[in-house]
C-alpha cells in the first residue's frame, strides 16, 4: 500500500512505475517479476500487480506472516524499555490488521495470549495477570486481543517517559557533565591494552590525569552488554566474549561447536534467540562487516595468498602527552643522528622519540628526502577509535641508522614508514634545564644537551629493541620524574604534578590502527596486460539514475550571473547536514604554514597563486556566521606538474574526511560528457589546416550559486602574512579538487555552445565536438575557414566568460591572425617569416609543427631491472594511437614472464630476460627516427573520389594486434596513411593460434565500429554514408524489434518451428548482407519453449550451371539471434 501511495498516485507513466516498483522489491518476488520488467505498459504493470496479489496478497499467507514474526520475537528483559516499546508497536499492528485478515483472530484465544506473556518482562506479565484476574472476578470473558495491545502500549509508553520514568532517570544520572574539560593530549604510539586497575587505595592527586584513566575505554550501552557482560562464557573470566581471546584463536569449526554448545546467536553472540531472527547484529572491528570479531576469518583470494613480499602489518596507537597546569612533563626524547647504510657520512641531526608502545617506527619525510634514502611507496590503512578507516600513502625506508648525539655507536633501524610530520609538543624535550631542577638529577644534568635547533624527525617503536634497551635507571621520589639512559644518550621521564583546575583542561585521545595494503599482485598485473581495449567496445555509454538526476539539476539552475559567467548549484545527491570540520582546516592550514617557512620559493609561488585567485573574483572574504550545517572548510594544498617545475597549482581537498564523511561523498559525479580521446586525436588528423587552442582555467570560469558557496569555505591568511590570524574565505567557482568539477564544466561548456549554435554554428561544433576537457583541437579544410573559426569560438566563449589562449596552428597565416597575447608561449617570441615552428604536445603526443607529423621522443627515469622498475618503465611510455604499439609488446613480454615466473617486486631481473630487456631499452632511442604525418590527406591529393578504412588483424603464441589504415583515392594517385593501432600479449592459459586470430579480428570490427563514429561528421562527401547508417540503425533497432518481440511479453507466441525461414542477426556485419536460413532442427527445453534451434545456411550464389558455389552449413543458434521472417506454413523455398 506504501508503494500505491508514494508512486503510483503520483506517477501516470507505466514505464517509471515499473522502474520504481523493480528497485521496491527484492528477493523471490523480483525474480518472478523479471518477464514483466522488459516491458513498459500499463498492461505489463497490471501483471506485475496481480502476480504479486496472487502470491503473497493472500489472506493465509499475510496472517502466517504476522504469526510467525510474533511468534520468533525474542524474550523482553525486565529493563529493556525500548524493546517493550518497539514490540508493543508490533502488537498494535497485527491489533490493527485483524478486522482485515480473519485467520489473526485466533489471537483473541488465552492460550495464544499465554504464548505471548512468556516474552514480555516479569512486571508487565504481573501487572497483565492482576488485570485479567479483575475481569474474570466481574464475570466477563477473557480480554480481547485488542485489549491486550492497548494494555501493552500503555505500560510501554510509562515505562518510557522522558522524564519521569526509571528509563529516562536512569539515563540521565550517566550522563557526563558538559562543563568539564580535560587537558590537551597528543597521541602517537601503537599496540597498548588497557591498563590493569592497581588495587592500593593510595589517593590520586585532584590535577594528575592518569595513563589508565585515559586508557580506559568506554563503556558503551550496546546490546552485547546486556547479558551478563561480566563473566565470558567461553572461558569463564571477567570480560565480554566480543573481547575474548581464546575464543579468537580457535578454530573456526571449535568455533561453530563453541555457539551452539551455549546456544548462542551467531550474529550478536547473545542467548535467546537465532541469527535469523536478530535484530542487534555485531560489526567486526577488523573487516566491518556484519559480523562478531570473534568469528572474524581472513579470506584473502589467492591472487593475494600468492603474492611475494605482500605484508599486512596492524598496529594501534594510543599515547597520551598531557599539557596544562604549572609542572612540566618530558619524554623519552633524545637528539640523534640519522644517516643512511649507503652514505654514513651524510648525517642529520633530529628529535628521536622513544615509544615503547609502538610497534614500528616512522620517519619524517623531509628528512628521508634530505639523505636521499630509497623509499618505496606503500599505502596504510589507519583505522580510529571510531572505526572510520582511511587509507593514506606513505612511504617504506630501508637501511637507515642512527647513533647519539654524543656516541660513536650506530644502531641500525628496522624499515620505517614516513609521515608528513610526527606529532609531539617541543615543551616535552628534556634538556639539561630540566635536570637541573631536581636535586636527584643534578649528577647527570650535563649529560643532556640544551634544546637543539632541529625538528623531531623520528619515532623508533619496539621493533628497534636495542634502541629502546635501558642501560642506567636513575630514580626519585614516587612522584618525581627518573632519567632513564639508552645507547642513544639520556632522556627524562615524567614531571611535578600538574595542579590545574578541572575547567581549565582539555583532553584529547586518539587510537589509531595501521595496515600496510598489500602491494599490485602478479595476477592483477598480468589481468591488465591481458584484459581488452576498453576505448573499442561497442555499446553506447550507461547511464544511471544519479546522471540523470545531475543533469536535471544543472538543467533547470543554470543560468548568467550578472558578472556574465555561467553559474551552476553544487549537484548534491541530497542537501546534507555536515559537521563543524574547522578544527581539521586549522590542523592542515598549520602544516601548511610549516612548509611554506620551510621553501622559501614554494611559498612565493603559493601567495602568488592565492593573490591571483582574489584578483580574479573567485574568492571572496566571509563576514558573516553561516547556518550550522551548511558550512564545509576544505583544505587546500599547492602541487607542481612534473613537466612545469616553475608553475604551481592549488587543489583543494574535497576528499579530506571529518567525522567519516566528505564533501566528495555528498556530490553527484554526473555522466562522461568528455568526448573519446581517440575521436578526438582522429578528427584533427583529417584536414591540412590544423588549430589548437586552451580554455584559461577552465573550472574557475563556471561560477557555483550563491546558496551553495558556504560549503567551499577555507582558511588563508590576508595579502599571504603566514604570521598573522588566518581568516575565513569561500570559492565562488568549482574547485579543482571537487568530484562533480568536471562534470559541471563540461556541461557548462556544451550549453554555452547550444545557446550560440544558430549565430555561430561552427564555432558551436568545434566547442560541443572537438574538446577534450579544456584542449580544442580541430582540422579544418582551408586558412580562411579557420581564421573564421578562431573568431567565432573566441566570440562564443566570450559570452560566458571563458577565455581562449594557447593558440597554435601549422599555418603562419592562422597564427598571424591571433593576438600575440592568445598565442602559446612557445610562439609568442617566434619570428612568423623566418624562424620555424617549435615542436609541441598535444595530448600528449609530440607534433612537430613545422613538418606537421608526429613523432617521438622517449625520456625514461633510471629504473632498476626489477619488476618495480619495468612496470613502470612500461606504464610511461603514452600512446594513445597505438602508433608504438609493436614496440611496446616487447617490454610487456618480459614483464609478464617475469609475473608467470614468481619474481618479486625487487628481485634482480633473471639472466635470460636481461638480454631481451636491455636490447629492448635500447631500441627505445630509434624511436625518435620515426615520424608519422598529421594530416590523412595531402595538399597535392586533388579531388579525392573514395575514402576507404582497411583493418589487418594477426595473432601468434607471444600476441596478438590490429592495425587500422584509411585509403584515399583521388583521380590522380591513392595515398594511405596508419590511423590506429592496438597490440596484446597472449594470455597466459593455453589458447590455440585460431582463437587469438578470432579475437584480434573481433578487436579489428571493434576499432572498425569506433572509427566510423568517429570520424563521420555528416558532411557532403560522407552524407550518403550517413544516411544509410542511420536507416539501417532505426530499421535494426525499431522495425526488427518490433516483429521479434518476445514470447513471455506478450500474448502467447509459437515457438519456432522446423521449415520456418529466418534471418541471422550479425551486429558487425551490414545489416543488408545479413543471411538468410531455414529451421531444420528445433530444440525443445523441458518447458515445452523452444530457446536453440539448428538452421541450415549458404550462400545465395549460383554456377553457370545453376549448381551452387558454396554448400549449406549447418549451425545452432539461439531464438535471440534470429528474427523469424516467414512461418513454415507460408514457406517458399528461399534456400533450397
Amino acid at each position: 500500500m506504501s508503494f500505491k501511495a508514494l508512486i503510483e498516485r503520483r506517477c501516470s507513466d507505466p514505464a517509471d512505475r515499473l522502474f520504481y516498483l523493480q528497485k521496491y522489491i527484492a528477493g523471490e518476488a523480483k525474480s518472478s517479476l523479471e518477464g514483466s520488467f522488459y516491458r513498459k505498459d500499463e498492461e505489463a504493470y497490471q501483471q506485475a500487480w496481480n502476480r504479486l496479489n496472487a502470491r503473497y496478497g493472500h489472506s493465509f499467507v499475510v496472517q502466517r506472516a504476522f504469526r510467525e514474526k510474533l511468534n520468533g520475537w525474542p524474550k523482553i528483559g525486565g529493563k529493556e524499555y525500548l524493546k517493550l516499546r518497539e514490540f508493543s508497536d508490533f502488537l498494535q499492528t497485527c491489533s490493527n490488521a485483524m478486522p482485515h485478515i480473519k485467520g489473526l483472530q485466533a489471537l483473541n484465544d488465552c492460550e495464544e495470549n499465554q504464548k505471548i506473556l512468556v516474552k514480555l518482562p516479569d512486571w508487565v506479565t504481573c501487572r497483565w495477570n492482576r488485570y485479567v484476574t479483575e475481569q474474570l472476578d466481574q464475570g466477563n470473558d477473557y480480554p480481547s486481543f485488542h485489549e491486550f495491545a492497548s494494555f501493552v502500549s500503555k505500560e510501554s509508553r510509562i515505562a518510557c517517559n522522558p522524564v519521569s520514568s526509571l528509563h529516562a532517570l536512569r539515563h540521565s544520572a550517566e550522563a557526563p557533565p558538559r562543563e568539564m574539560k580535560r587537558s590537551k593530549a597528543n597521541t602517537f604510539a601503537t599496540n597498548v591494552k588497557p591498563s590493569i586497575p592497581s588495587n592500593s587505595t593510595t589517593k590520586s592527586d585532584p590535577g594528575q590525569i592518569k595513563l589508565g584513566d585515559v586508557e580506559k575505554p568506554k563503556k558503551w550501552n550496546t546490546p552485547t552488554q546486556n547479558y551478563n557482560s561480566d563473566q565470558c562464557i567461553c572461558c569463564s573470566e571477567n570480560h565480554s566474549i566480543h573481547k575474548c581471546k581464546r575464543l579468537m584463536d580457535m578454530p573456526v569449526e571449535d568455533k561453530k561447536k563453541c555457539i551452539l554448545e551455549n546456544k548462542l546467536c551467531f550474529a550478536c553472540l547473545r542467548k535467546g534467540h537465532n541469527s535469523k531472527d536478530c535484530r542487534n547484529r555485531s560489526t567486526c572491528s577488523i573487516c566491518k562487516k556484519s559480523h562478531p570479531t570473534p568469528l572474524h576469518e581472513d579470506r584473502s583470494t589467492a591472487g593475494e595468498s600468492s603474492t611475494q613480499g605482500a605484508v599486512e602489518e596492524s598496529t594501534s596507537s594510543l599515547s597520551c602527552c598531557v599539557s596544562g597546569g604549572e609542572g612540566g612533563s618530558t619524554s623519552m626524547i633524545v637528539p640523534v643522528w640519522i644517516s643512511t647504510l649507503s652514505a654514513p657520512d651524510t648525517e642529520t641531526l633530529v628529535y628521536a622519540l622513544l615509544d615503547t608502545q609502538s610497534s614500528h617506527t616512522f620517519v619524517d619525510q623531509e628528512v628521508c628526502e634530505k639523505l636521499k634514502a630509497a623509499m618505496e611507496p606503500v599505502k596504510l590503512k589507519l583505522s580510529t577509535m571510531m572505526g572510520r578507516d582511511s587509507v593514506v600513502k606513505s612511504q617504506r625506508v630501508c637501511k637507515l641508522k642512527v647513533r647519539g648525539f654524543s656516541s660513536n655507536v650506530s644502531i641500525n633501524l628496522p624499515p620505517a614508514y614516513t609521515r608528513d610530520f610526527i606529532p609531539l609538543d617541543r615543551a616535552h624535550i628534556p634538556t639539561c634545564q630540566t635536570a637541573n631542577k631536581w636535586k636527584h638529577l643534578v649528577s647527570m644534568a650535563q649529560e643532556i644537551p640544551p634544546l637543539m635547533d632541529c625538528g623531531v624527525g623520528l619515532l623508533i617503536g619496539y621493533d628497534c629493541s636495542r634502541a629502546l634497551i635501558p642501560r642506567r635507571v636513575i630514580t626519585g621520589g614516587d612522584y618525581e620524574p627518573y632519567a632513564i639512559e639508552t645507547d642513544l644518550g639520556w632522556s627524562i621521564v615524567g614531571g611535578a604534578p600538574q595542579r590545574v583546575q578541572a575547567k581549565d583542561v582539555t583532553g584529547f585521545c586518539h587510537r589509531v590502527s595501521v595496515r600496510e595494503m598489500p602491494p599490485i599482485t602478479p595476477f592483477a598485473v598480468i589481468k591488465a596486460l591481458e584484459s581488452d581495449f576498453a576505448d573499442t567496445k561497442s555499446g553506447d555509454r550507461s547511464i544511471s539514475q544519479e546522471d540523470i538526476c545531475f543533469l536535471q539539476i544543472l538543467k533547470e539552475r543554470i543560468q548568467q550571473n550578472k558578472e556574465g559567467h555561467l553559474e551552476m548549484p553544487l549537484p548534491f545527491k541530497a542537501r546534507p547536514h555536515l559537521p563543524d570540520n574547522k578544527r581539521l582546516a586549522l590542523v592542515r592550514l598549520k602544516h601548511l604554514k610549516r612548509k611554506l617557512d620551510r621553501d622559501p620559493k614554494f611559498k612565493i609561488d603559493y601567495v602568488r597563486f592565492m593573490e591571483g585567485v582574489f584578483k580574479d573574483g573567485d574568492a571572496e572574504k566571509v563576514e558573516n556566521q553561516a547556518e550550522l550545517g551548511k558550512v564545509w572548510y576544505i583544505p587546500h594544498q599547492g602541487v607542481y606538474h612534473p613537466r612545469k617545475p616553475g608553475k604551481i597549482r592549488v587543489v583543494f581537498d574535497c576528499s579530506a574526511r571529518y567525522e567519516g564523511t566528505s564533501l566528495n561523498d555528498h556530490l553527484l559525479t554526473g555522466p562522461d560528457l568528455t568526448n573519446s580521446l581517440t575521436a578526438v586525436l582522429c578528427r584533427f588528423r583529417k584536414y591540412p589546416i590544423a588549430v589548437m587552442c586552451d580554455v584559461e582555467k577552465m573550472f574557475h570560469r563556471f561560477h557555483v550559486s550563491e546558496d551553495d558557496r558556504d560549503y567551499l569555505r577555507f582558511l588563508w591568511w590576508e595579502n599571504g602574512d603566514t604570521n598573522s590570524e588566518p581568516r575565513e574565505y569561500r570559492m565562488k567557482v568549482h574547485l579543482f579538487g571537487a568530484s562533480s568539477s568536471p562534470g559541471c564544466a563540461n556541461y557548462g561548456m556544451k550549453h554555452l555552445a547550444s545557446q550560440c549554435e544558430k549565430e555561430y554554428p561552427s564555432a558551436a561544433s568545434f566547442i560541443q565536438k572537438h574538446f577534450y576537457v579544456d584542449d580544442g583541437l580541430i582540422s579544418v579544410k582551408s586558412v580562411g575557414e579557420a581564421i573564421e573559426l578562431v573568431k567565432d569560438a573566441q566570440a562564443v566563449c566570450a559570452k560566458g566568460k571563458l577565455h581562449l589562449h594557447k593558440f597554435l596552428s601549422n599555418s603562419r597565416e592562422v597564427l598571424d591572425s591571433v593576438e600575440v597575447a592568445a598565442r602559446a608561449t612557445e610562439v609568442k617570441n617566434v619570428d612568423l617569416n623566418h624562424d620555424d615552428l617549435p615542436v609541441q604536445r598535444v595530448l600528449g603526443i609530440r607534433w612537430n609543427i613545422e613538418n606537421d607529423s608526429f613523432s617521438f621522443k622517449v625520456s625514461l627515469e633510471e629504473k632498476p631491472a626489477t619488476r618495480r622498475g619495468i612496470l613502470s618503465i612500461v606504464a610511461s611510455l603514452y600512446d594513445p594511437l597505438g602508433f608504438l604499439a609493436p614496440v611496446i609488446l616487447e617490454g610487456k613480454r618480459v614483464l609478464q614472464e617475469m609475473c608467470q615466473r614468481g619474481t618479486g617486486w625487487d628481485e634482480p631481473l633473471p639472466k635470460d630476460l636481461k638480454l631481451r630487456w636491455e636490447t629492448w631499452m635500447k631500441d627505445l632511442e630509434n624511436l625518435e627516427r620515426i615520424e608519422i604525418q598529421r594530416c590523412f590527406i595531402p595538399d597535392s591529393l586533388g579531388e579525392i573520389q573514395r575514402v576507404e578504412l582497411h583493418h589487418f588483424s594477426d595473432a601468434s603464441s607471444q600476441g596478438y594486434g590490429q592495425c587500422s589504415y584509411i585509403r584515399v583515392v583521388s583521380r590522380e594517385r591513392v595515398c594511405c596513411s596508419l590511423v590506429m593501432g592496438k597490440a596484446r600479449v597472449a594470455p597466459t592459459k593455453i589458447v590455440t593460434i585460431p582463437r587469438l586470430e578470432l579475437t584480434a579480428a573481433v578487436t579489428s570490427a571493434s576499432v572498425s565500429s569506433t572509427l566510423k563514429e568517429d570520424l563521420y561528421a555528416k558532411k557532403r562527401w560522407r552524407r550518403v554514408q550517413y544516411l544509410t547508417e542511420q536507416f539501417w540503425h532505426r530499421w535494426r533497432k525499431e522495425y526488427l524489434a518490433s516483429i521479434a518481440l518476445r514470447q513471455r511479453w506478450h500474448t502467447p507466441r509459437r515457438n519456432v518451428e522446423v521449415g520456418d525461414i529466418v534471418i541471422l542477426k550479425e551486429e558487425d556485419v551490414p545489416r543488408n548482407e545479413w543471411k538468410l536460413a531455414r529451421v531444420v532442427e528445433a530444440h525443445e527445453d523441458d518447458d515445452g519453449l523452444v530457446r536453440k534451434v539448428t538452421i541450415q545456411t549458404g550462400d545465395r550464389k549460383l554456377g553457370k550451371r545453376g549448381e551452387r558455389l558454396v554448400q549449406p552449413s549447418i549451425i545452432q543458434r539461439p531464438i535471440q539471434k534470429l528474427v523469424v521472417l516467414v512461418e513454415n506454413e507460408k514457406n517458399m523455398s528461399f534456400i533450397d
